[in-house]
């Protein structure tokens, strides 16, 4: 499903989806339980991070959001999408940027 939505280069359509949605909660969830984060990018990217030990100690705290292993497969796709997006943001804000390096 997400896959297929992807490599038809429909992107914009797999952000909207439910379970793109459902997992982007609950991982915000887990994360806003250890800090607070105005990327979504940097904090789901320190999520996979962190992923081994967020699994530990989930039964142990108050946060309630679990994903499942389809939701991190689905969360490492979102982080490697949205950081080609990160790079083209920072290549065009460059102070040295043209308008050639927006078109790129």
């Amino acid at each position: 499903m997400f896959g297929s939505l992807i490599a038809t280069g429909n992107q914009s359509q797999a952000f909207k989806d439910d379970k793109v949605k459902e997992m982007i909660t609950k991982a915000r969830s887990i994360i806003g339980h250890f800090s607070h984060s105005t990327s979504s990018n940097k904090a789901l990217g320190r999520l996979l991070e962190q992923r081994v030990a967020v699994q530990a100690c989930l039964p142990r705290i108050t946060c309630k959001a679990e994903l499942t292993t389809e939701e991190w497969i689905m969360m490492e796709k979102v982080v490697n999408i949205l950081r080609y997006f990160e790079e083209a943001t920072k290549s065009i804000n460059k102070s040295t940027a043209t308008l050639s390096d927006a078109i790129n």
